[in-house]
């Protein structure tokens, strides 16, 4: 609502933190009203849930007719994540039906259809920006270009057309860079802030990094072994 009534969404509303790209994507739940907008954003995250779900059992080639369709949906129901997703309003349903939708259609040969994918859920929120690593390991510029073009377009966009769009690097770039940005929201799940919050040992937050960047330094070694 901010945003169409010229006002800065950022000044507006503390609580949203995503990059102006996606300020074209969201603005139309401001034609509603506030009850009805999150009623109607709730249903998509969640649906969008269910379909990274049932997009993840055909990326390992299960029927969507097996009984492990009904059984994913039924876990995730229960699932704390999904729970903690939707009670905070995040966009988190959407990026992962686009990161699965990515993967689906890389192992099916359609890089480009990915990209686009890949590219949509960087413009709500680039965090899986690392995946773009997958088109440079092999060597899918069409879909690296895509995935590149979609949230730079709407940035762009968002810049021009959107009032003050641009007080997003002076509201809230900062806030990433901050170790404890999330501990005021209790959304903080990086890896220092998880160990953190169980009141884990500082050293098993680095034990825990050096052990992620080995896992992927084996698989891209893997990779080229093929």
């Amino acid at each position: 609502p901010a945003l169409l009534a010229g006002a800065s969404p950022y000044a507006f509303n503390p609580r949203f933190v995503y990059p102006p790209s996606a300020l074209p994507l969201v603005s139309p739940l401001g034609l509603l009203d506030s009850d009805t907008a999150r009623a109607l954003f709730l249903a998509a995250d969640a649906a969008m849930i269910v379909v990274a779900g049932l997009l993840c059992l055909r990326i390992f080639g299960v029927s969507l007719r097996s009984p492990a369709a009904p059984l994913l949906v039924l876990v995730l129901s229960g699932f704390a994540p999904v729970d903690t997703t939707l009670h905070l309003g995040n966009v988190n349903g959407f990026i992962l039906a686009g990161g699965a939708g990515f993967l689906l259609a890389a192992t099916r040969g359609r890089w480009r259809l990915g990209g686009w994918l890949l590219g949509f859920t960087l413009a709500l929120k680039p965090i899986l920006a690392p995946v773009l690593l997958l088109t440079v390991l092999y060597r899918q510029w069409g879909a690296l270009a895509r995935a590149i073009a979609v949230p730079a377009a709407l940035l762009c966009s968002a810049l021009l057309l959107a009032p003050r769009a641009a007080d997003y690097f002076d509201a809230r770039v900062g806030f990433y860079a901050e170790a404890n940005a999330g501990k005021g929201l209790n959304s903080n799940v990086a890896i220092g802030g998880a160990v953190e919050t169980l009141g884990l040992p500082v050293e098993l937050s680095l034990l825990v990094r050096a052990a992620i960047v080995a896992a992927c330094a084996y698989l891209i070694w893997m990779l080229f072994r093929q």
